[in-house]
C-alpha cells in the first residue's frame, strides 16, 4: 500500500510541478488536514504484560519532501515560507506558510493524493483553512 502510494505520489509530482518567486509581504498560514493521506506508521510495542500494543504515529516526512520538490521547489527556503506537522482540534494537519498561489497548488496536489487513495471520501472540511484564533 505504501508503495503505491509513493508511486502515485512521484507520477503527481511531475504533473504538478510549479516555479514561481514572490515576495515575503504575501505570505499566509493555512492548516492542511492529512486525513486520507499517507502519513501514519504503524509501531508495534511490547506493553508491560508482554502483548503487542499497537500504535500509529504521524510521519510527514514523505509528504512534506513531495510538497516543497513538487510546489515552487525554490520557494521553500525563502524567509518566513514552512512547512510543519500540528494538531488542530484534535485532527493532525502540516502547517503551512507559503503565498497564497501556493496554498492553492499544496491543495490540489493533496485532494489529487486523496483521490489515489483507495479509500477516498470526499470532504469540503479537508482543504485548507486559516488557523484560528483563540477566544480571549
Amino acid at each position: 500500500m505504501k508503495t503505491i502510494a509513493l508511486l502515485v505520489a512521484t507520477a503527481l509530482t511531475v504533473s504538478v510541478s510549479f516555479a514561481t518567486h514572490t515576495g515575503q509581504g504575501d505570505l499566509k498560514e493555512l492548516k492542511f488536514s492529512l486525513e486520507g493521506l499517507p502519513v501514519y506508521v504503524q509501531d508495534a510495542r511490547k506493553g508491560p504484560n508482554e502483548s503487542l500494543i499497537n500504535k500509529y504515529k504521524l510521519d510527514t516526512t514523505t509528504l512534506e519532501f513531495l510538497i516543497k520538490h513538487s510546489v515552487d521547489p525554490d520557494g521553500w527556503s525563502n524567509p518566513g515560507v514552512k512547512i510543519s506537522p500540528a494538531s488542530d482540534r484534535g485532527r493532525d494537519v502540516l502547517r503551512i506558510v507559503q503565498t497564497p498561489l501556493n496554498h492553492e497548488r499544496i491543495a490540489d496536489l493533496l485532494s489529487r493524493l486523496r483521490k489515489a487513495s483507495p479509500n477516498y471520501v470526499e470532504d469540503e472540511d479537508l482543504i485548507g483553512v486559516p488557523p484560528t484564533k483563540p477566544k480571549q
